[in-house]
């Protein structure tokens, strides 16, 4: 229950904001609309607007083509918000088939179509009582009233036919209009805005002369209707397993359409009841547990909009975090990997929701993009979720922790220390260049591979990182036996910059660090390092820059011997050693680091320590310490050539002078 607990709390934190529009950014330039819909109420897609004047009169109807425009939030009862099959009407807005008196028998003749008009007036009639009995305002009471009247008296497929047009002027009469355009003329707008069929699309109404633009997002008419539906479930009361209030109303509906990509997929279900559902033990499911209408309706509209808010998916499972009231983070974009603790904090003018979107986005950059977060605030919560699709109709709940935020720090800092390795960019600066969780996946699995194995390596390596740290032979030897066969790499894939054999070899080299990081290796190259793998990675790197120096200076486009044989030297070291160093002397020759490389050759070879008790072991098989004595032996090579340069620069602007 604690999830529920803690997302309920999110939504009284931000009671106030409900039923308002926030923008948010999406990427660098996009942004989206997002709102915290209000208890009992649900956000649905409406095509098509009806607008009324105060006594109830039509007064035109438009076509809404933009999606953005569409999202409306409406009343809903718990019938309605979770209907599939069956009449459950809405309060107010509803599909056509519900709300035009005349579908029934003009556009369907069917006896199972003939009672969604008279279920949904007779609704919205008793909320019309409760609001004539001074239970609203004056504005919600005349629009309440606008709308039951317009209903009750008028046809609106007629009026949308012959007043507004909206089916083309071929169609003659109601019985004639299509659910779906099949002419061979331009298709009419509506049928451009709508999915599906014509009669299943929503209706809004839009009463004009209230003070409102758009009188359907009146906050009092949330709040009456809210209060309203509330007296109509007063029968079933009992405990809330959520907040252990004994007088609490208790619902087994609760809301779907929590993730956006599975509409009618349900995070907590109790309609199967047939066959062993219980085991034997229980007779229902009230006394597993129960749960407060509220509490459900708070925890459900709160994580719907924290997903859209500030979750993001990879391959169908949403990753989600969010902190409370109090916290106040900003992120630091950076090219460090460390997580520097800010003593400044986060300042706006604008008014905003306490879900910290800077803590999301921070949860976002740092676990998958691996931007550095700052913060303050070290003893407040933070708290992370992952939700995924099991099956149709089911969603569940992949994982759910909620962390100190002095904790997820000092995780994050720990992991990104641990896997440090720096690198030389093209612009001759040493960096450490985070990887997303997203590319580990792509160079583990291949970036055409299944959404479900991606999805689970990333979840699995967020759990490493917020956990013990100790990466799983899984997924580092599937990067080891790909970063040693340099060959089966095209080097013109468009991927090879992000995916590549050089970014998988940096990575896996990362990883391995973590395994031996008790062995003295640290983010740039250790000269003291006697370790026979480490010190062959090293000559290997050394054989791979001389050649490649003197490939790049004849202009040939082909991989050197020590890239050819790489995977044969991680078995035999010592017997492939000689293979690539006589295939590789002219070409040293003619490298201009020739005599520096020598000299290293001789030097790792001294540090070998050859000698009759360990002659025997030279040419055992490698492990993952000899990758990260290749990568930061070529790193240490390019960063002395740079120091070399930048040193006679500065000689020769001081002699110039």
């Amino acid at each position: 229950m604690n999830w529920i607990s803690d997302l309920a709390k999110v939504y009284d934190d931000n009671e106030s904001i409900a039923g308002k529009a926030e923008t948010v950014s999406v990427g660098k330039e996009k942004t989206k609309t997002v709102t915290l819909v209000p208890i009992s109420h649900i956000a649905v897609n409406i095509p098509i607007q009806i607008n009324l004047d105060k006594d109830g009169g039509f007064k035109g109807a438009d076509v809404i083509d933009e999606k953005d425009n569409q999202r409306t939030i409406i009343p809903a009862t718990l019938k309605s918000a979770s209907r599939s099959s069956g009449s459950a009407p809405m309060p107010i807005d509803d599909t056509l088939k519900y709300i035009a008196k005349d579908y029934y028998p003009e556009i369907s003749n069917k006896d199972k179509d003939s009672h969604y008009y008279s279920d949904y007036i007779n609704q919205l009639k008793g909320f019309v009582e409760y609001v004539n009995n001074k239970n609203s305002s004056d504005r919600v009471r005349q629009q309440v009233n606008a709308i039951y009247t317009y209903v009750s008296q008028n046809d609106i497929f007629a009026d949308l036919l012959f007043k507004a047009h909206l089916f083309g002027d071929e169609i003659k009469q109601v019985s004639a209009i299509p659910m779906k355009w099949t002419g061979k003329e331009e298709k009419p707008a509506v049928y451009k805005a709508i999915t599906g069929d014509l009669d299943r699309s929503f209706v809004r109404f839009n009463v004009r002369g209230l003070g409102l633009d758009r009188s359907f997002e009146d906050p009092d008419l949330y709040e009456a209707w809210g209060k309203y539906y509330l007296t109509t479930l007063r029968n079933d009361t009992g405990v809330d397993y959520v907040d252990c209030n004994n007088d609490a109303i208790l619902t087994d509906n609760h809301p779907k359409g929590i993730i956006p990509s599975a509409s009618n997929a349900k995070l907590i279900s109790a309609n199967d009841t047939t066959n062993y559902t219980f085991k034997g033990r229980l007779l229902n499911s009230d006394e597993v547990a129960t749960i407060g209408y509220l509490n459900s309706q708070k925890a459900h509209h709160a994580l719907r909009w924290l997903i859209d808010k500030q979750g993001f998916s990879i391959g169908g499972r949403y990753y989600l975090a969010w902190g409370r009231k109090q916290q106040n983070y900003m992120i630091d974009n950076q090219t460090s990997p460390m997580f520097k603790i800010l003593t400044s904090t986060y300042n706006t003018d604008q008014a905003e929701s306490y879900t910290n979107e800077r803590l999301a986005k921070s949860y976002y950059n740092s676990l998958v993009k691996g931007i550095e977060l700052n913060g303050d605030n070290l003893e407040d919560l933070v708290y992370l979720m992952q939700i995924d699709t099991s099956t149709p109709g089911r969603a569940d709940i992949v994982s759910y922790q909620a962390l100190d935020l002095n904790q997820y720090i000092r995780k994050l800092s720990s992991w990104y220390g641990k896997i440090s390795l720096f690198i030389q960019n093209k612009a001759g600066e040493f960096v450490d260049p985070p990887y997303s969780l997203r590319t580990i996946a792509n160079m583990i699995h291949g970036s055409k591979a299944n959404d479900d194995l991606k999805k689970n390596t990333i979840s699995e390596l967020i759990s490493v990182i917020l956990g013990s740290q100790i990466v799983p032979r899984g997924i580092i030897m599937p990067l080891y036996n790909k970063a040693i066969r340099p060959l089966s790499f095209n080097p013109k894939d468009p991927e090879a910059r992000f995916i590549g054999w050089q970014p998988i070899v940096r990575l896996t080299s990362k990883l391995l660090k973590i395994w031996y990081e008790n062995e003295g290796i640290k983010a740039m190259l250790n000269d003291e390092i006697n370790d026979r793998s480490y010190l062959y990675g090293r000559l290997l790197a050394v054989a791979d820059v001389l050649e490649g120096d003197a490939l790049k200076n004849k202009e040939v486009d082909r991989p050197t011997n020590a890239q050819r044989y790489m995977s044969a030297f991680a078995q035999r070291p010592a017997d492939t050693w000689k293979t690539i160093y006589m295939n590789a002397q002219p070409y040293f020759k003619q490298s201009k680091g020739n005599r520096r490389g020598q000299i290293l050759i001789d030097h790792i070879f001294d540090k070998l320590q050859i000698n009759e008790e360990n002659i025997n072991r030279l040419n055992d098989p490698l492990d993952g310490k000899f990758l990260i004595g290749y990568s930061q032996q070529k790193v240490d090579w390019f960063r002395k050539i740079r120091e070399y340069s930048e040193k006679k620069q500065k000689e020769q602007e001081k002699g110039d002078k």
